[in-house]
Protein backbone atom coordinates (compact mmCIF):
# COMPACT_ATOMS: atom_id res chain seq x y z
CA UNK A 1 0.00 0.00 0.00
CA UNK A 2 1.70 3.18 -0.59
CA UNK A 3 2.53 5.72 2.18
CA UNK A 4 -0.09 8.09 1.11
CA UNK A 5 -2.75 5.49 1.85
CA UNK A 6 -1.72 4.66 5.08
CA UNK A 7 -1.59 8.28 6.23
CA UNK A 8 -5.39 8.81 5.07
CA UNK A 9 -6.37 5.49 6.63
CA UNK A 10 -4.49 6.87 10.03
CA UNK A 11 -6.08 10.01 9.87
CA UNK A 12 -9.23 8.17 9.96
CA UNK A 13 -8.80 5.37 12.63
CA UNK A 14 -7.28 7.97 15.24
CA UNK A 15 -10.94 9.32 15.63
CA UNK A 16 -12.37 5.53 16.52
CA UNK A 17 -13.43 5.10 20.00
CA UNK A 18 -11.70 2.88 22.01
CA UNK A 19 -13.09 0.01 21.38
CA UNK A 20 -12.93 0.13 18.06
CA UNK A 21 -9.35 0.61 17.87
CA UNK A 22 -9.20 -2.36 20.29
CA UNK A 23 -11.16 -4.32 17.85
CA UNK A 24 -9.17 -3.06 14.74
CA UNK A 25 -5.79 -3.91 16.78
CA UNK A 26 -7.21 -7.69 18.02
CA UNK A 27 -7.68 -8.09 14.50
CA UNK A 28 -4.14 -7.56 13.57
CA UNK A 29 -2.62 -8.79 16.75
CA UNK A 30 -4.50 -12.15 16.02
CA UNK A 31 -3.05 -12.08 11.91
CA UNK A 32 0.47 -11.64 13.66
CA UNK A 33 0.47 -14.21 16.17
CA UNK A 34 -1.19 -16.57 13.64
CA UNK A 35 1.89 -16.00 10.65
CA UNK A 36 4.36 -16.36 13.96
CA UNK A 37 3.12 -19.58 15.08
CA UNK A 38 2.80 -20.98 11.46
CA UNK A 39 6.22 -20.11 10.33
CA UNK A 40 8.86 -19.98 13.49
CA UNK A 41 9.20 -22.57 15.87
CA UNK A 42 10.54 -20.44 18.22
CA UNK A 43 7.08 -19.11 19.03
CA UNK A 44 4.79 -22.03 18.61
CA UNK A 45 5.26 -23.45 22.52
CA UNK A 46 4.80 -19.53 23.33
CA UNK A 47 1.89 -18.44 21.61
CA UNK A 48 -0.23 -22.20 22.13
CA UNK A 49 -2.02 -20.50 24.58
CA UNK A 50 -3.64 -17.95 22.47
CA UNK A 51 -3.93 -20.11 19.08
CA UNK A 52 -6.43 -22.83 19.97
CA UNK A 53 -7.48 -24.81 16.93
CA UNK A 54 -6.43 -22.77 14.81
CA UNK A 55 -8.34 -19.72 16.77
CA UNK A 56 -7.18 -16.83 18.53
CA UNK A 57 -7.90 -16.42 21.98
CA UNK A 58 -7.43 -12.76 23.39
CA UNK A 59 -8.75 -13.43 26.48
CA UNK A 60 -5.04 -15.98 26.94
CA UNK A 61 -2.88 -12.69 25.85
CA UNK A 62 -1.01 -12.56 29.30
CA UNK A 63 -0.45 -16.04 29.05
CA UNK A 64 1.88 -15.34 26.75
CA UNK A 65 5.45 -15.22 27.94
CA UNK A 66 7.85 -12.01 27.20
CA UNK A 67 10.98 -11.84 25.58
CA UNK A 68 13.97 -9.52 26.41
CA UNK A 69 17.04 -7.99 24.13
CA UNK A 70 19.26 -10.77 25.05
CA UNK A 71 16.70 -13.68 24.47
CA UNK A 72 16.21 -11.93 20.57
CA UNK A 73 19.98 -11.85 19.87
CA UNK A 74 20.27 -15.06 20.83
CA UNK A 75 17.69 -16.46 18.84
CA UNK A 76 17.72 -13.84 15.49
CA UNK A 77 17.94 -16.63 13.26
CA UNK A 78 14.67 -18.63 14.50
CA UNK A 79 13.07 -15.20 14.40
CA UNK A 80 13.70 -14.59 10.95
CA UNK A 81 10.74 -16.16 8.59
CA UNK A 82 12.07 -17.86 5.46
CA UNK A 83 9.05 -15.68 3.56
CA UNK A 84 7.11 -12.49 4.57
CA UNK A 85 3.16 -12.36 3.14
CA UNK A 86 2.48 -10.42 0.13
CA UNK A 87 1.46 -7.56 1.60
CA UNK A 88 4.60 -6.82 4.15
CA UNK A 89 6.95 -6.29 1.17
CA UNK A 90 10.70 -6.96 1.52
CA UNK A 91 13.15 -6.15 4.46
CA UNK A 92 16.01 -4.05 5.28
CA UNK A 93 18.38 -4.92 7.97
CA UNK A 94 18.67 -2.00 10.98
CA UNK A 95 20.54 -2.04 14.20
CA UNK A 96 19.51 -0.73 17.68
CA UNK A 97 22.33 2.06 19.30
CA UNK A 98 23.50 -0.26 21.90
CA UNK A 99 22.37 2.67 24.67
CA UNK A 100 21.88 -0.33 26.89
CA UNK A 101 25.31 -1.75 26.19
CA UNK A 102 23.69 -4.72 23.22
CA UNK A 103 23.83 -3.76 20.00
CA UNK A 104 20.73 -5.67 18.31
CA UNK A 105 20.80 -6.71 14.62
CA UNK A 106 17.32 -6.91 13.60
CA UNK A 107 15.21 -7.16 10.04
CA UNK A 108 12.06 -5.23 9.71
CA UNK A 109 9.38 -4.81 6.93
CA UNK A 110 8.69 -2.37 4.38
CA UNK A 111 5.02 -2.33 5.41
CA UNK A 112 6.64 -1.14 9.06
CA UNK A 113 8.84 1.47 7.21
CA UNK A 114 6.06 2.62 5.08
CA UNK A 115 4.14 2.99 8.52
CA UNK A 116 6.64 5.05 9.96
CA UNK A 117 6.80 7.55 7.43
CA UNK A 118 2.34 8.39 7.67
CA UNK A 119 2.94 7.68 11.19
CA UNK A 120 5.29 10.96 11.11
CA UNK A 121 3.39 12.79 9.11
CA UNK A 122 0.43 12.40 11.26
CA UNK A 123 2.06 13.45 14.00
CA UNK A 124 3.88 16.43 11.83
CA UNK A 125 0.19 17.31 11.08
CA UNK A 126 -1.40 17.30 14.75
CA UNK A 127 2.18 19.75 15.28
CA UNK A 128 0.90 21.69 12.31
CA UNK A 129 4.55 21.53 10.85
CA UNK A 130 5.03 22.66 7.13
CA UNK A 131 5.92 19.72 4.97
CA UNK A 132 7.72 22.32 2.66
CA UNK A 133 9.94 23.67 5.50
CA UNK A 134 13.75 22.85 5.88
CA UNK A 135 14.46 20.19 8.33
CA UNK A 136 17.76 18.81 9.62
CA UNK A 137 18.17 15.98 11.92
CA UNK A 138 21.54 15.45 14.22
CA UNK A 139 21.91 12.23 15.26
CA UNK A 140 24.09 9.47 15.89
CA UNK A 141 23.76 7.26 12.85
CA UNK A 142 25.22 3.85 11.53
CA UNK A 143 28.02 5.00 9.27
CA UNK A 144 26.53 3.29 6.42
CA UNK A 145 23.26 4.80 6.98
CA UNK A 146 25.17 8.12 6.52
CA UNK A 147 27.06 7.54 3.52
CA UNK A 148 23.62 6.54 1.80
CA UNK A 149 22.30 10.07 2.67
CA UNK A 150 22.50 12.61 -0.30
CA UNK A 151 24.51 15.37 0.76
CA UNK A 152 21.97 18.21 -1.12
CA UNK A 153 19.43 16.79 0.70
CA UNK A 154 16.56 14.29 0.61
CA UNK A 155 12.47 14.70 -0.22
CA UNK A 156 10.97 11.33 0.70
CA UNK A 157 11.83 11.73 5.07
CA UNK A 158 9.13 11.77 7.28
CA UNK A 159 6.31 13.11 4.60
CA UNK A 160 4.23 11.22 2.10
CA UNK A 161 4.08 13.94 0.00
CA UNK A 162 7.45 16.15 0.81
CA UNK A 163 8.43 19.19 -0.93
CA UNK A 164 10.72 20.68 1.79
CA UNK A 165 14.29 19.24 1.85
CA UNK A 166 15.99 16.77 4.62
CA UNK A 167 19.52 17.24 5.95
CA UNK A 168 21.37 15.10 8.23
CA UNK A 169 24.83 15.06 10.38
CA UNK A 170 26.53 12.96 12.26
CA UNK A 171 26.25 14.11 16.16
CA UNK A 172 29.51 13.72 17.19
CA UNK A 173 30.21 17.01 15.54
CA UNK A 174 30.80 19.96 18.07
CA UNK A 175 27.40 21.50 19.51
CA UNK A 176 28.73 24.97 17.51
CA UNK A 177 29.99 23.14 14.57
CA UNK A 178 26.25 22.02 14.48
CA UNK A 179 24.97 25.40 15.13
CA UNK A 180 26.48 26.54 12.14
CA UNK A 181 25.56 23.42 10.27
CA UNK A 182 21.88 24.63 10.84
CA UNK A 183 22.25 28.04 10.02
CA UNK A 184 24.02 27.61 6.87
CA UNK A 185 21.00 25.54 5.74
CA UNK A 186 18.54 27.60 6.94
CA UNK A 187 16.55 24.48 8.89
CA UNK A 188 13.48 24.89 10.01
CA UNK A 189 13.18 22.40 12.55
CA UNK A 190 15.34 20.57 14.16
CA UNK A 191 15.41 16.41 14.64
CA UNK A 192 17.93 15.12 17.33
CA UNK A 193 18.30 13.69 21.03
CA UNK A 194 17.14 16.18 23.78
CA UNK A 195 20.59 15.91 24.95
CA UNK A 196 21.74 16.96 21.81
CA UNK A 197 19.66 19.76 21.70
CA UNK A 198 20.99 20.78 24.89
CA UNK A 199 24.22 21.17 23.95
CA UNK A 200 23.57 23.14 20.88
CA UNK A 201 21.63 25.64 23.02
CA UNK A 202 23.80 25.58 25.35
CA UNK A 203 27.10 26.34 22.92
CA UNK A 204 24.88 29.10 21.10
CA UNK A 205 23.96 31.16 24.49
CA UNK A 206 27.48 30.51 25.87
CA UNK A 207 29.04 31.93 22.06
CA UNK A 208 26.14 34.92 21.85
CA UNK A 209 25.28 34.06 18.60
CA UNK A 210 21.59 33.84 17.45
CA UNK A 211 19.60 30.47 15.98
CA UNK A 212 16.48 30.74 14.50
CA UNK A 213 14.59 28.02 14.79
CA UNK A 214 10.93 26.93 14.10
CA UNK A 215 10.43 24.05 16.33
CA UNK A 216 12.81 21.31 17.82
CA UNK A 217 11.53 17.86 17.22
CA UNK A 218 13.17 15.46 19.57
CA UNK A 219 13.32 11.26 20.00
CA UNK A 220 15.02 8.82 21.91
CA UNK A 221 15.52 10.04 25.46
CA UNK A 222 13.14 11.79 28.23
CA UNK A 223 12.42 15.74 26.96
CA UNK A 224 11.78 17.17 30.13
CA UNK A 225 10.25 21.22 30.78
CA UNK A 226 13.82 22.62 31.54
CA UNK A 227 15.20 21.88 28.20
CA UNK A 228 11.65 23.26 26.39
CA UNK A 229 12.56 26.18 28.14
CA UNK A 230 16.41 26.33 27.05
CA UNK A 231 15.32 25.56 23.32
CA UNK A 232 12.58 28.34 23.46
CA UNK A 233 15.34 30.91 25.03
CA UNK A 234 18.13 29.94 22.49
CA UNK A 235 16.44 29.51 19.32
CA UNK A 236 14.40 32.30 19.29
CA UNK A 237 10.93 31.41 20.61
CA UNK A 238 11.34 27.47 19.07
CA UNK A 239 8.30 24.57 19.77
CA UNK A 240 9.01 21.39 20.98
CA UNK A 241 7.27 18.08 19.95
CA UNK A 242 8.01 14.82 21.91
CA UNK A 243 7.83 11.61 20.22
CA UNK A 244 8.22 7.90 21.31
CA UNK A 245 9.98 5.12 19.44
CA UNK A 246 12.65 2.62 18.95
CA UNK A 247 14.57 0.19 15.98
CA UNK A 248 12.58 -2.68 17.16
CA UNK A 249 8.74 -1.14 16.72
CA UNK A 250 9.22 2.01 14.51
CA UNK A 251 7.48 4.89 15.86
CA UNK A 252 5.03 3.97 18.35
CA UNK A 253 3.59 6.97 20.25
CA UNK A 254 3.84 11.16 19.65
CA UNK A 255 3.02 13.95 21.87
CA UNK A 256 -0.69 15.50 21.44
CA UNK A 257 -0.23 19.60 21.58
CA UNK A 258 -3.92 19.28 22.52
CA UNK A 259 -3.91 17.27 25.52
CA UNK A 260 -0.51 17.28 25.91
CA UNK A 261 -0.39 12.99 26.50
CA UNK A 262 1.78 10.91 24.09
CA UNK A 263 -1.29 8.93 22.41
CA UNK A 264 -0.22 5.69 20.86
CA UNK A 265 0.20 4.01 17.85
CA UNK A 266 -2.56 1.26 18.30
CA UNK A 267 -2.84 1.05 14.75
CA UNK A 268 0.73 -0.88 14.35
CA UNK A 269 2.31 -1.43 17.66
CA UNK A 270 0.22 -3.04 20.83
CA UNK A 271 2.05 -1.16 23.60
CA UNK A 272 1.27 -2.69 27.33
CA UNK A 273 2.41 -1.27 30.45
CA UNK A 274 2.88 -3.78 32.92
CA UNK A 275 3.77 -4.10 37.14
CA UNK A 276 6.44 -6.23 38.60
CA UNK A 277 3.83 -9.13 38.45
CA UNK A 278 2.88 -9.10 35.00
CA UNK A 279 0.02 -7.45 35.59
CA UNK A 280 -1.45 -4.13 33.41
CA UNK A 281 -1.03 -0.97 35.08
CA UNK A 282 -3.67 1.29 36.52
CA UNK A 283 -4.48 4.81 35.00
CA UNK A 284 -2.06 6.95 35.97
CA UNK A 285 0.62 4.14 37.33
CA UNK A 286 3.77 3.72 35.83
CA UNK A 287 5.21 0.22 34.98
CA UNK A 288 7.63 -1.46 32.08
CA UNK A 289 6.63 -0.84 28.41
CA UNK A 290 6.04 -4.55 26.58
CA UNK A 291 5.15 -4.17 22.96
CA UNK A 292 4.09 -6.33 20.30
CA UNK A 293 4.75 -5.06 16.38
CA UNK A 294 1.45 -5.40 14.60
CA UNK A 295 2.99 -4.82 11.13
CA UNK A 296 6.81 -6.66 10.76
CA UNK A 297 6.48 -9.70 9.41
CA UNK A 298 10.20 -9.49 8.65
CA UNK A 299 11.10 -10.34 12.76
CA UNK A 300 8.31 -10.59 15.00
CA UNK A 301 8.90 -8.96 18.04
CA UNK A 302 5.41 -10.43 20.34
CA UNK A 303 5.37 -8.95 23.84
CA UNK A 304 9.00 -7.65 23.77
CA UNK A 305 9.97 -5.87 27.48
CA UNK A 306 11.88 -2.92 25.45
CA UNK A 307 13.42 -1.86 29.25
CA UNK A 308 11.78 0.94 29.19
CA UNK A 309 9.08 2.47 32.02
CA UNK A 310 6.17 4.66 31.04
CA UNK A 311 2.87 6.00 32.99
CA UNK A 312 -0.25 5.13 31.80
CA UNK A 313 -2.59 8.67 31.11
CA UNK A 314 -4.72 9.35 34.13
CA UNK A 315 -8.57 8.18 33.31
CA UNK A 316 -10.38 10.40 30.74
CA UNK A 317 -9.29 11.12 27.04
CA UNK A 318 -8.60 15.32 26.96
CA UNK A 319 -9.24 15.47 23.38
CA UNK A 320 -11.25 14.02 20.79
CA UNK A 321 -8.46 11.34 19.84
CA UNK A 322 -9.68 7.74 20.62
CA UNK A 323 -6.00 6.37 20.92
CA UNK A 324 -4.38 5.12 23.91
CA UNK A 325 -2.69 7.53 25.49
CA UNK A 326 0.60 7.42 28.33
CA UNK A 327 1.66 10.67 30.46
CA UNK A 328 5.02 10.88 30.48
CA UNK A 329 8.12 8.61 29.35
CA UNK A 330 9.82 7.73 32.54
CA UNK A 331 13.14 5.97 31.17
CA UNK A 332 15.06 3.41 31.12
CA UNK A 333 15.88 0.04 32.99
CA UNK A 334 19.77 1.46 33.36
CA UNK A 335 19.00 4.46 34.41
CA UNK A 336 17.29 2.94 37.55
CA UNK A 337 18.79 4.26 40.93
CA UNK A 338 18.08 1.54 43.69
CA UNK A 339 18.66 1.54 47.78
CA UNK A 340 20.10 -0.98 49.85
CA UNK A 341 16.36 -2.27 50.90
CA UNK A 342 16.00 -2.76 47.02
CA UNK A 343 13.68 0.49 46.56
CA UNK A 344 14.02 1.33 42.72
CA UNK A 345 13.49 5.25 41.48
CA UNK A 346 14.21 7.24 39.20
CA UNK A 347 16.57 10.37 39.87
CA UNK A 348 14.86 14.07 39.20
CA UNK A 349 18.01 15.84 38.53
CA UNK A 350 19.02 17.09 34.94
CA UNK A 351 22.06 18.55 33.73
CA UNK A 352 21.04 21.68 33.25
CA UNK A 353 20.35 22.25 37.31
CA UNK A 354 24.03 21.29 37.94
CA UNK A 355 25.37 23.56 34.89
CA UNK A 356 23.67 26.70 36.85
CA UNK A 357 26.58 25.93 39.73
CA UNK A 358 29.81 23.76 37.54
CA UNK A 359 31.44 25.07 33.70
CA UNK A 360 30.70 21.77 31.84
CA UNK A 361 30.12 20.75 28.62
CA UNK A 362 29.15 17.13 29.57
CA UNK A 363 27.69 15.22 32.39
CA UNK A 364 26.75 11.77 33.68
CA UNK A 365 25.18 11.10 36.66
CA UNK A 366 26.46 7.51 38.10
CA UNK A 367 25.37 5.53 41.18
CA UNK A 368 28.78 3.72 42.32
CA UNK A 369 27.24 2.62 45.60
CA UNK A 370 23.81 2.45 47.48
CA UNK A 371 24.42 5.95 49.14
CA UNK A 372 27.01 7.48 46.79
CA UNK A 373 26.47 8.99 43.61
CA UNK A 374 29.18 10.28 41.04
CA UNK A 375 28.46 13.71 39.08
CA UNK A 376 30.97 12.98 36.15
CA UNK A 377 31.84 15.72 33.95
CA UNK A 378 33.61 17.33 30.93
CA UNK A 379 34.65 20.89 32.72
CA UNK A 380 34.11 23.28 30.19
CA UNK A 381 36.22 26.79 29.64
CA UNK A 382 33.76 29.56 29.45
CA UNK A 383 35.42 31.18 33.06
CA UNK A 384 32.05 31.07 35.33
CA UNK A 385 33.84 30.13 38.58
CA UNK A 386 32.34 27.10 39.88
CA UNK A 387 30.02 26.94 43.33
CA UNK A 388 30.63 23.39 44.02
CA UNK A 389 29.91 24.36 48.16
CA UNK A 390 25.68 25.43 47.19
CA UNK A 391 25.67 22.33 44.38
CA UNK A 392 26.26 19.34 46.65
CA UNK A 393 23.59 19.63 49.36
CA UNK A 394 20.97 20.62 46.52
CA UNK A 395 21.65 17.89 44.96
CA UNK A 396 22.26 15.42 47.58
CA UNK A 397 18.24 17.01 48.55
CA UNK A 398 17.39 16.26 45.40
CA UNK A 399 18.05 12.74 45.52
CA UNK A 400 16.94 11.95 49.03
CA UNK A 401 17.52 8.65 50.38
CA UNK A 402 20.55 9.67 52.20
CA UNK A 403 22.63 9.38 49.13
CA UNK A 404 26.04 11.88 49.23
CA UNK A 405 27.01 13.27 46.00
CA UNK A 406 30.68 13.74 45.01
CA UNK A 407 32.05 15.44 41.73
CA UNK A 408 34.53 13.51 39.62
CA UNK A 409 35.76 15.78 36.69
CA UNK A 410 36.70 13.49 33.38
CA UNK A 411 38.48 13.87 30.21
CA UNK A 412 35.76 12.35 28.44
CA UNK A 413 32.65 10.30 28.55
CA UNK A 414 32.70 7.30 27.33
CA UNK A 415 30.15 6.73 24.88
CA UNK A 416 29.97 3.08 22.71
CA UNK A 417 30.44 3.82 19.14
CA UNK A 418 26.96 4.16 17.75
CA UNK A 419 24.88 5.06 20.61
CA UNK A 420 23.23 7.10 22.80
CA UNK A 421 24.64 9.30 25.82
CA UNK A 422 23.69 7.40 29.40
CA UNK A 423 22.91 10.73 31.08
CA UNK A 424 22.10 8.46 34.05
CA UNK A 425 23.30 5.32 35.56
CA UNK A 426 23.45 2.72 37.87
CA UNK A 427 26.48 0.39 38.69
CA UNK A 428 25.00 -1.14 41.97
CA UNK A 429 23.06 -4.56 42.50
CA UNK A 430 19.91 -4.60 42.81
CA UNK A 431 18.81 -6.64 46.45
CA UNK A 432 15.78 -8.30 46.66
CA UNK A 433 13.32 -6.11 48.90
CA UNK A 434 12.99 -6.73 52.68
CA UNK A 435 10.32 -8.51 53.56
Amino acid sequence: MKTRQLFDELMRSQMLTPAQLQELQRGHLAAMANFAYRALPFYRARLAPVIEGGRFNAQRWLDVPTIDRPTVQQHIAELTPASLPPHAGGSVEKSTSGSAGRVLQLRRSELTAQFDVALTQRAYTWWRLDPRATQAAILTFAEKDFQALPAEGRRDWHFADPTGRAYALQASVAPLEQARFLRERAADYLISQPSMAEAIAEAVLRSGQTLKLQAVLTLGESLHSEQRDLFRRAFGGARSFDTYGCIEAGHMAAECPVCGWYHVNAETVLLEILDQRGQPVGPGETGRAVLTSLHNYAMPLIRYDIGDYVTRAPRGNRCKRGLPSISAIVGRETELFVTRDGEQYFPSMQARQVADYIDLTEIQFVQTDYELVEIRYVPGHSGIPNRPEELLPLVEAKLGHGIKVKLVPVAELPRPRGAKQIMKLSLVPRPPPRA
